[in-house]
């Protein structure tokens, strides 16, 4: 019996298929068409698979191929020079193709060509807008080992995968589940039948495509941590994000992702309150001379995310922990007690400036904004404005390095505009009086 065993019968059968059309022969004419082998593609109750005799399966494997070369035609038709009509025969077309393809499959299960009918059900799957069953029959010939179309295979996977949760807008988790506990543990949650086949996809395509391509691949294996951060699977995500970090903060393969993959490190260890491995982490970054394939430094403005400017933030709020502990008892409780722990946060932030060495001029510029939020969250009007002159008096942009200017323009201006609303209602006061 005919069997495609390699790309060059493919090719025959192509050429046979149209010299059939050509003749007359349409696939509307087919017995897969008819219902014979047919059946749904996306669903729904279908019959036990019927197996087929080696001349039933020769002549379903050319309606199949005819029909798929057919499809094909139109759709180079509706993407070349934009037909609808060529679009929805071509859809058509390989929904037909896709049902003949997979009674083949069923139907001589044991076959040596069963993982090259696997991928040509694949493709017409995808095409057909069937994208689960797409991922799924592009698994399988993944899965069997073949190679003549694997690499195709992989791309298929991925594209039908994604397609799959776009199409029926699937849900994906975009957050973790919340830390529980002293101290505190993510509970992972199940990843969803559609996730995990993306996952997988994913995975396979690395595997097989990633020496090739290897931008791709590296792209995918971010995407794949992503997903085990969103679903509370963490040490296995903290191991992938951390080979992208560091395989991607500097030198030749640097890009952004190494950054993206830093931020999700960083933000498991602030969610689990680890905050010296949120310190450690930023000691990386300067340590390994990371610039993400930015060779320019960043500007580090108050909404700046790239790490260098998320890194030396947290340096800072490392040696201001003592007055953001008792911030966050303040903001915790009420009445006398949140003023008490507020007004013990704003001294704390000022006796951290006056231990030597430990604040750079932007961790200087810190403190005095911490102090006086501090003191206007205990009431102490007094003493937020004074700290408020502090700030006006003492801070000159111009001192700070160049990516910490902006965060100190931002400071010095907003204790300005409060000492400006201060005199504003002090001299209607008066005129009151």
């Amino acid at each position: 019996m005919t069997m495609l065993r390699s790309s060059m019968l493919a090719v025959a059968l192509a050429v046979a298929a149209v010299a059939a059309a050509a003749c007359g022969t349409t696939a509307a004419e087919t017995p897969a068409a008819a219902g014979e082998p047919g059946g749904d593609t996306e669903g729904g109750e279908s019959a036990p698979p019927r197996l087929l005799d080696d001349a039933e399966a020769a002549r379903t494997e050319t309606q199949a191929m005819q029909t798929h070369v057919q499809a094909s035609g139109l759709l180079s038709r509706c993407e070349q020079e934009g037909d609808r009509a060529a679009c929805e025969q071509a859809e058509d077309l390989f929904r037909v193709a896709a049902d003949t393809w997979r009674a083949l499959v069923e139907g001589r299960p044991d076959e040596a060509g069963n993982a090259s009918w696997s991928f040509m059900l694949s493709q017409a799957l995808l095409h057909a807008g069937s994208y689960a069953r797409a991922a799924e029959a592009a698994a399988t010939y993944v899965a069997s080992g073949a190679e003549e179309w694997r690499a195709q295979a992989a791309r298929i996977g991925v594209s039908a995968s994604e397609r799959a949760i776009e199409a029926e807008v699937l849900p994906v988790r975009e957050e973790p589940p919340e830390a529980q506990g002293q101290p505190p543990e993510v509970e992972p949650a199940e990843l969803p039948g559609h996730v995990l086949r993306l996952f997988d996809a994913r995975a396979s395509f690395v595997e097989v495509v990633g020496e090739a391509e290897p931008e791709t691949a590296r792209r995918y294996v971010l995407a794949n941590a992503e997903l085990l951060f969103r679903y509370g699977h963490w040490e296995r995500a903290q191991a992938a994000l951390r080979e992208v970090f560091t395989a991607g903060c500097t030198g030749d393969g640097a890009w952004d992702g190494a950054a993206a993959a830093w931020r999700l490190l960083r933000e498991m260890s602030l969610r689990l309150g680890r905050l010296d491995a949120v310190r450690l982490l930023g000691e990386e970054v300067t340590s390994l001379g990371c610039d993400f394939g930015e060779p320019d430094a960043p500007v580090c403005g108050a909404d700046s995310d790239h790490p260098q400017c998320l890194a030396r933030a947290d340096a800072v709020s490392w040696r201001l922990s003592g007055g953001t502990r008792f911030m966050q008892r303040a903001e915790r409780a009420g009445g006398d007690e949140r003023r008490r722990w507020a007004r013990r946060a704003g001294e704390a932030f000022l006796a951290a400036l006056n231990a030597e060495g430990e604040l750079d001029a932007r961790g200087r510029v810190a403190a005095l904004d911490e102090a006086a939020g501090a003191f206007r969250l205990a009431g102490d009007a007094e003493r937020a404005a004074e700290v408020d002159r502090r700030i006006v008096r003492d801070v000159d942009p111009a001192t700070l390095d160049e990516a910490d200017r902006p965060f100190a323009v931002v400071t010095v201006a907003s204790a300005l505009a409060r000492r400006l609303e201060e005199a504003i209602l002090a001299e209607r006061h008066a005129e009151v009086v």
